[in-house]
C-alpha cells in the first residue's frame, strides 16, 4: 500500500511538472494558442491569445469556446472544423475563417487544430492554434489587384511594351500593340531578342548597358528605324525602363510624327513669304557672333540697309559702339538661357534713313534638333507715331484735368457766394435770435461742402479727398465761430484715410454737424474740455468717431426721433452712407459711426 501510495505521488509530480512544462510552451508560442477539453471547454491558453483577443484568464479558461467574449467565437467556420471536420482527422492544417470580432474587429485567421493523446486512459485534448493572416491576406489581395491592373494596362497600351529578362536581353512577354506595330505574332517574339523582330536598337555591350540602366533608372533612344516583318520602315522612340527582375522597353512609333515634320520643312518656302510680307521687322541671327542671316523687306525698309549689305555683319558694324554692345549684351541674355523672352517695350535706335527711331523688340533663341541654339529671332515693331499719339493723348488729358479743377474751383466759389448771400440775410435779421442761428448754421454746412471741392482741385487726383486735411481745415473754423476764446482742444486723426466725393460730402456734412454739437452744447459755464475725431478704415468698413468729455448727450434724447435739425441731419447722412450709428453717454459723449467702403457697395 505504502508503495502505490508513493507512485500516485510521484505521478502527480510528474504530470504537474509536465503540465508546467507544457504552459511554457504554449505561452513561449507567437500565435494565439489554446487548449480544449473533449467538451470543447478551454483548458488554458497562450499568453498570445490573451493579448491578441483581449481577454483576461479568468473569463477564459473553463469557459465553452463559444460562449468567450460574450460569443464572440460562436463562428460557423470554427463550429464545421471542431464539430464535423475534427472528428473524423486527428490534424487539421490551415483552415480559414473570417470573422468580426467586437475587441479587435474584422480577422482573417488560419486554424490549426491537433487532437492529443495526454496519457492512457486519459481522454484527448485538442491543441487550437490561430494565425491572423488579415494584414497578408490585404496585401495579397492588393498584389493581385496591382498585377491585374498592370496586365490591363499591357494589353490595352496602344504602345508597344516588351518584357526584356536581363541576362541576354531575350523577350519574355509581348503585348498585342507589339504584334500590331511590327507583324510577329506572340510566339514569334517571345525567346527573341529586338534585333529578331526588326528592331535594330544598338545596346552595345548588353551587360553594359544593364548596368548603366541600373543606375540611371531609364534610358531613351529617339528616332530608331525599324524594319517590320512586311518589309515596311517605320520610325520609333525606345525607352528601357529598369525593373526589379526585367527590362521594360516601351516602343512608340513617330512615322507619322516625322512625315509631319518633313511637310514642315517642305513648306519653307511658304513660312518665308510670309515672314517676307508681315509688316514688322524679322531677324535671324546666327548664335555665335549675332551676325544677320535673315532680314525681311519690313526690316530693310526701317534700318534703311539693303539686305544684301547687312547679311553676315553684326551690331557693331551698323551702331555705335556704347549701344552696339548694349543690343549684343540683351542678345546674349537670351542665347545663353537667362531668360526664355526678352520683352524691350521701348527701345531707341538710329536708322540711316529715317533718324531716331522707337521700337518695340521681343527677342527668343531657336535651337536645333539636337537641343543646342542655333540662332536668335527677333520681331521689332516700329512704335515712333504711336508713341507720339499716346503722348498728344496724354497732353489733352492734361488739359482736361485743368479743366475738371477750374469747373471745381468755380463750383467751391458757387458755394461760397451762397454762404455769402446767407451770412447777409442773417446779419438782416435783428431780433430773430434763433433764425440768426439757424441761418449760421446752414452757413457752415455749405461750407462743409465747399471744402469737398477745393480738397479736390487742390490735388492731382480729382476722385477722392483726403480726410486728413479736411478734418485739418474744419475743425478750427467751426471752433472760431462757436468757441473763439474757450479753452477747448481738438484732436484729431485721419492718417492715410481717403475717401470718394460721393462719401466725402455727406461724411463732411456729418462732421460739421457733431463738431458744431459738441462746441455749443458739451462745455456749458465756460467749461474746459477737449474733443477727439477719428476717421479709420480696418477691412472693409471706414469707423468715424467724434467723442468729448463734456455734459453728455441727455437720455431723453433719441437721435432718430430728436427735433433738433443738426442730429437729424446726421441720421439722415448716416443712413444715405449705409452706415450705423452708435452713441455712448458715459463720460461725456461719443458718436461712432461704422460705413462700407465705396468698392464694397453693391
Amino acid at each position: 500500500m505504502e508503495k502505490n501510495r508513493k507512485e500516485m505521488e510521484a505521478t502527480k509530480v510528474s504530470e504537474a511538472a509536465a503540465l508546467e512544462y507544457a504552459e511554457s510552451i504554449i505561452n513561449a508560442v507567437h500565435e494565439p494558442l489554446v487548449v480544449l477539453d473533449q467538451d470543447l471547454r478551454v483548458i488554458t491558453a497562450g499568453r498570445s491569445f490573451y493579448e491578441f483577443f483581449k481577454v483576461r484568464p479568468e473569463e477564459t479558461v473553463g469557459q465553452h469556446i463559444y460562449d468567450l467574449g460574450n460569443k464572440q467565437w460562436d463562428i460557423p467556420g470554427l463550429r464545421e472544423l471542431l464539430e464535423n471536420i475534427l472528428p473524423q482527422k486527428t490534424t487539421f492544417d490551415n483552415y480559414e475563417v473570417e470573422h468580426d470580432f467586437v475587441t479587435i474587429g474584422r480577422r482573417t485567421m488560419l486554424l490549426n487544430a491537433r487532437q492529443i493523446q495526454r496519457a492512457l486512459g486519459k481522454e484527448r485534448i485538442i491543441l487550437l492554434a490561430i494565425e491572423d493572416i488579415t494584414e497578408r491576406k490585404r496585401l495579397g489581395d492588393a498584389l493581385a489587384e496591382s498585377e491585374e491592373r498592370f496586365r490591363r494596362i499591357f494589353e490595352t497600351a496602344s504602345d508597344g511594351i516588351v518584357l526584356l529578362e536581363k541576362s541576354e536581353g531575350k523577350i519574355k512577354h509581348a503585348n498585342a500593340a507589339i504584334s500590331k506595330m511590327f507583324g510577329y505574332t506572340n510566339e514569334e517574339s517571345i525567346g527573341n531578342k529586338l534585333q529578331d523582330i526588326g528592331i535594330p536598337l544598338d545596346m552595345g555591350d548588353f551587360q553594359t548597358t544593364m548596368q548603366e540602366l541600373n543606375e540611371v533608372g531609364i534610358i531613351n533612344y529617339d528616332n530608331v528605324p525599324v524594319k517590320t516583318k512586311s518589309g515596311e520602315h517605320i520610325y520609333t522612340d525606345i525607352y528601357l525602363v529598369d525593373r526589379a527582375t526585367l527590362v521594360q522597353c516601351n516602343i512608340r512609333e513617330i512615322t507619322e510624327r516625322r512625315q509631319a515634320l518633313a511637310e514642315l520643312y517642305e513648306s519653307k518656302a511658304l513660312i518665308e513669304a510670309v515672314v517676307e510680307n508681315v509688316p514688322l521687322m524679322i531677324f535671324l541671327k546666327e548664335a555665335t557672333d549675332l551676325r544677320f542671316i535673315i532680314l525681311n523687306r519690313a526690316g530693310e525698309e526701317l534700318l534703311g540697309y539693303d539686305r544684301k549689305d547687312l547679311i553676315g555683319k553684326n551690331n557693331l558694324d551698323l551702331f555705335p559702339p556704347e549701344q552696339a554692345a548694349q543690343f549684343m549684351a540683351k542678345d546674349r541674355e537670351v542665347l545663353d538661357g537667362e531668360i526664355d523672352m526678352l520683352d524691350i517695350p521701348e527701345e531707341s535706335i538710329l536708322t540711316a534713313r529715317k533718324g531716331q527711331r522707337l521700337l518695340h523688340t521681343r527677342k527668343v533663341c531657336i535651337k536645333g534638333p539636337d537641343g543646342v541654339t542655333k540662332f536668335l529671332l527677333g520681331i521689332s515693331e516700329d512704335i515712333t507715331e504711336r508713341k507720339l499719339a499716346e503722348e498728344q493723348i496724354k497732353a489733352s488729358l492734361r488739359e482736361k484735368e485743368v479743366l475738371i479743377k477750374e469747373i471745381h474751383h468755380r463750383v467751391k466759389n458757387n458755394l461760397n457766394v451762397v454762404v455769402s448771400l446767407l451770412r447777409i440775410q442773417s446779419n438782416k435779421i435783428e431780433n430773430k435770435e434763433q433764425a440768426r442761428a439757424a441761418f449760421s448754421e446752414s452757413c457752415d454746412r455749405i461750407y462743409s461742402m465747399a471744402l469737398v471741392h477745393q480738397k479736390l482741385y487742390e490735388k492731382a487726383d480729382l476722385t477722392y479727398i483726403d480726410m486728413e486735411g479736411y478734418i485739418d481745415d474744419i475743425s478750427p473754423k467751426l471752433k472760431g465761430i462757436y468757441a473763439p476764446d474757450r479753452d477747448i482742444t481738438i484732436e484729431s486723426n485721419a492718417k492715410d484715410v481717403s475717401l470718394d466725393i460721393t462719401l466725402a460730402v455727406p461724411v463732411g456734412l456729418i462732421l460739421n454737424e457733431l463738431i458744431t454739437n459738441s462746441l455749443k452744447h458739451a462745455f456749458p459755464d465756460n467749461r474746459e474740455g477737449s474733443i477727439t475725431l477719428s476717421l479709420s478704415l480696418k477691412d472693409t468698413s471706414y469707423r468715424l468717431l467724434v467723442a468729448d468729455n463734456g455734459i453728455g448727450l441727455p437720455e431723453d434724447i433719441s437721435v432718430d426721433t430728436s427735433e433738433t435739425f443738426g442730429m437729424e441731419i446726421v441720421y439722415l447722412l448716416t443712413g444715405q452712407i449705409d452706415g450705423t450709428l452708435d452713441i455712448q453717454r458715459d463720460e461725456g459723449t461719443r458718436f461712432t459711426i461704422t460705413f462700407p467702403r465705396e468698392d464694397t457697395e453693391e
